[in-house]
């Protein structure tokens, strides 16, 4: 409902102050993809640089992080899109469109993203190679949540503890990517990128 979803935006607004907003897409079969987002604005200030952000028809993107080199990728690879905005986000979802998947392997930056690509019905996103932006999923065999913050996607959902998880606290102080405090819930590991098909469920995770 709106109201979870709102709630779930509400835990993360301290990280992201500025603007909080959520859009719901329907897709053809009934079902619908979510995505909100609550920014910290640095780069474009304006807010038609708010997120989710609609880059066109088939792409929508929510973006944590920043990438660096964004002004050089305009220039040597997207001399040919005419840009609306002054924003890293709008280059992702440029080079996106231009290179697919391969598009990570031109930014340099901290970064944990996903897009929504229509026309294609998958999810596409990444996380840095450092892993410096975090990344939470649940993935079940009807649904899929990702959030910046844990406790997002622990909200309206009812998850036990992970005994594993909770040997790798006790032993080294931390728990290891890809594992969480919680069953069902996982971290995309520093340095990978996903696409999720959104007919089948089916998660391909690469390095």
């Amino acid at each position: 409902s709106d109201d979870i979803v709102k709630q779930k935006l509400n835990l993360m607004k301290f990280r992201g102050p500025d603007h909080q907003e959520f859009h719901k897409i329907k897709k053809l079969n009934g079902e619908q993809v979510i995505l909100g987002h609550v920014r910290l604005s640095i780069l474009d200030l304006d807010k038609r640089s708010n997120q989710p952000f609609k880059f066109n028809e088939n792409i929508v993107v929510v973006f944590n992080g920043e990438i660096y080199n964004y002004q050089e990728l305009k220039r040597t690879y997207l001399g040919d899109v005419e840009f609306r905005t002054e924003s890293d986000t709008e280059v992702i979802c440029a080079m996106y469109e231009k290179f697919g998947k391969d598009c990570v392997k031109f930014f340099n930056g901290m970064f944990a993203f996903v897009i929504f690509d229509k026309q294609k019905n998958l999810l596409f996103g990444a996380r840095d190679r450092l892993g410096k932006k975090p990344f939470y999923y649940n993935l079940t065999a009807t649904g899929f949540e990702f959030a910046s913050q844990l406790n997002a996607i622990r909200f309206s959902n009812d998850f036990t503890i992970s005994q594993q998880s909770r040997k790798f606290y006790l032993l080294n102080g931390y728990i290891p990517d890809p594992y969480c405090i919680y069953e069902k819930v996982s971290k995309l590991r520093a340095g990978q990128l996903f696409t999720l098909n959104l007919e089948t469920y089916e998660m391909n995770i690469e390095q």
